[in-house]
């Protein structure tokens, strides 16, 4: 009766190698294939920053075209050479003049409507 014991063990023995030999595979293909999405991963961020400084100096230069375009030095040469216009010998100014409408001078603050009564009439309608 002692060889089944042993039999038995010896295929415990067995089934417990042949598991951790088992795991161990498939804990090495765990940490293989995580290192190679780890690496995928850094290789888009690689390509994604150079993109990103690409933009960033096609937008500086951009913007540096815009301040030269609204600069009013071009604007004025652009006015002078394409537009023909020419810069007046002066320039005259206009001051607003003075209502010339007349002023009731019986209205004032006590004659005139109480707005807060109004508003209220308003309201009710």
């Amino acid at each position: 009766m002692a060889r089944p014991r042993a039999r038995s063990a010896s295929q415990g023995r067995r089934l417990l190698i042949t598991t951790c030999t088992f795991l161990t595979i498939v804990l090495a293909f765990g940490v293989a294939a995580s290192q190679v999405f780890v690496a995928q991963n850094q290789a888009r961020i690689d390509h994604m920053s150079q993109q990103l400084k690409a933009e960033q100096t096609r937008y500086d230069h951009l913007r540096y075209q815009v301040a030269e375009l609204e600069s009013p030095e071009r604007i004025v040469a652009a006015a002078h050479d394409r537009l023909g216009m020419i810069e007046p010998p002066r320039v005259t100014y206009v001051a607003p003049v003075a209502s010339n409408a007349p002023v009731d001078p019986t209205e004032d603050s006590a004659t005139a409507p109480d707005w807060r009564n109004v508003k209220s009439e308003l309201a009710a309608k």
